[in-house]
């Protein structure tokens, strides 16, 4: 079975800014933020969590918010609670909420 790479073509100064962007903890900042935000039980969007940052915090790209979610949502520290109607646009979209950490339960042998 061949499995064939998709090959980006992005710019060089693209990955250089992505890798300095890391390696100065803006992401892992972002992603505290948006927690810090959701604490308490709170469940929002996108753009709620987007305006939030930017009120509480600084001004922030939208599309910087939106990683920083979605990699919360991959590293399983914040889950999708819903699908319902933006109050802004009306659209479907997708409500945030922290993930409930249950107690690991021992097994006994």
């Amino acid at each position: 079975m061949n499995i064939v790479k998709k090959r980006r073509k992005t710019a060089y100064t693209s990955i250089v800014s992505h890798g300095e962007e890391i390696a100065s903890g803006n992401y892992k900042t972002q992603e505290s933020q948006i927690l810090r935000i959701l604490e308490g039980g709170r469940v929002m969007n996108k753009r709620q969590i987007h305006k939030e940052m930017c009120a509480r915090f600084k001004p922030l790209d939208p599309s910087s918010a939106a990683r920083a979610i979605n990699m919360l949502v991959n590293n399983e520290r914040i889950v999708i609670d819903k699908l319902d109607k933006c109050p802004y646009t009306g659209k479907t979209v997708r409500f945030y909420k922290i993930k409930k950490h249950e107690p690991e339960r021992l097994q006994l042998f």
